[in-house]
């Protein structure tokens, strides 16, 4: 190995290694937020939004981001359930296909128990591979969603993360994003129902590339960890809320 090389190396190291402070604070602030209630929102006619968790993640890890979509005016939804399990750590380690369907399940209701006739899913990590998948199923088999207007992502694992490759044999959601895996294509195949991509630039779990799409419109978020979106700083979530709020279709008012 070269100087350069070497040095390159040690760089790199030192980037990721400056990484983890923040991950470790993102990490615990969004297992404590796994075991709150669910928040409650108004309904005031603006825009439904679907908000749709991740890997290890309960709907309540939403809670500050749904509030603050709120006050702009979205109506905003959470899933009823974590998928499968309600415990916080647990959720949403199940194959992607099985949170799918039941993500799906949750759509109907939306439509059938809420009166949505049309929503936009806005998601986070893993929740957007689970989003994607949901949408590919034929009406046949889910029944009859509310017309989805797209699909904003944030922080999502488009091309896997090399992590999932060692997480894999023991939690079913790494085994499907691992870098190459079969349900990562199928998933590649969906992706121009994607509205925008927020990207985590400062991301320890999901590398930059791996969240970046050819030809979907993209933000990078310039110091935002992998969690930041969700339980990170006041600004950081108000910053996001405002990001998802400007994607949203023409019929959510447009923010000052």
């Amino acid at each position: 190995m070269g100087l350069g090389e070497r040095v390159a190396s040690i760089v790199g190291v030192t980037r990721e290694v400056a990484k983890l402070p923040s991950y470790l604070r993102g990490s615990w602030a969004q297992t404590r937020a796994c075991f709150e209630p669910p928040a409650t929102c108004a309904r005031t006619g603006g825009h439904p939004v679907m908000l749709v968790p991740g890997l290890f993640c309960t709907p309540s890890v939403f809670n500050r981001l749904a509030k603050a979509l709120e006050r702009l005016g979205a109506d905003v939804f959470l899933p009823p359930r974590a998928y499968p399990v309600s415990l916080g750590p647990l959720a949403n380690t199940c194959h992607l296909e099985t949170a799918a369907r039941l993500l799906a399940q949750d759509l109907v209701d939306l439509r059938w128990k809420e009166g949505v006739e049309s929503a936009t899913i806005v998601a986070h990590s893993n929740g957007v591979l689970i989003s994607l998948l949901a949408l590919a199923f034929p009406e046949s088999v889910t029944g009859r969603l509310p017309e989805i207007r797209g699909v904003v992502a944030m922080a999502s694992p488009f091309k896997g993360a090399p992590l999932a490759s060692l997480l894999g044999p023991v939690v079913p959601a790494c085994a499907d994003i691992r870098p190459g895996s079969p349900v990562l294509e199928r998933i590649a195949q969906k992706t121009s129902l994607l509205r925008t991509v927020l990207i985590s630039g400062f991301d320890a779990i999901v590398p930059e590339e791996s969240q970046r799409l050819p030809g979907v419109p993209s933000t990078r978020m310039v110091g935002f960890q992998h969690m930041d979106f969700i339980v990170g700083t006041e600004a950081k979530v108000a910053h996001t809320a405002r990001m998802i709020y400007r994607a949203l279709p023409v019929d959510g008012a447009p923010v000052a």
